[in-house]
């Protein structure tokens, strides 16, 4: 059901990080969404591994606590069925951040927290429309 883990760092300078990481520590930018305009989130790669830049500010979801910040970091984890995978996370009782919702990008997502109220972002690739 899970598959695909990468970090995700998440900074107060999103272009700024990924100039770092890019030109310091010879990651490329495999992703950015938006394509223009200010970066709010950066999939970089090393190999055949990556990690992902995102903002600090917290994403524009209407469930989103307000008293909930980021953090520093969160997990994001590819799943074949984000709604399967945020019934599994609810049933080990797994506080729910947001429920699972589509994203103009193309993915389905969901964020949870750990044990330690460390972000968990589950997320499936949408099925290309036929």
């Amino acid at each position: 059901m899970f598959r695909t883990p990468f970090p995700i760092l998440h900074s107060d300078d999103v272009a700024r990080a990924i100039r770092f990481y890019c030109d310091t520590l010879d990651f490329t930018v495999a992703m950015r969404w938006p394509e223009e305009g200010a970066v709010e989130f950066a999939f970089l790669e090393m190999g055949d591994t990556g990690i992902g830049i995102a903002s600090r500010q917290p994403p524009a979801l209407p469930d989103w606590p307000a008293d909930r910040g980021t953090g520093d970091f969160q997990l994001c984890i590819y799943t074949d069925d984000t709604p399967a995978a945020a019934a599994r996370l609810r049933a080990a009782d797994a506080p729910q951040i947001t429920a699972p919702r589509s994203m103009p990008w193309g993915e389905t997502l969901a964020f949870f927290e750990d044990p330690d109220g460390n972000l968990v972002h589950i997320t499936a690739s949408d099925p290309t429309p036929a």
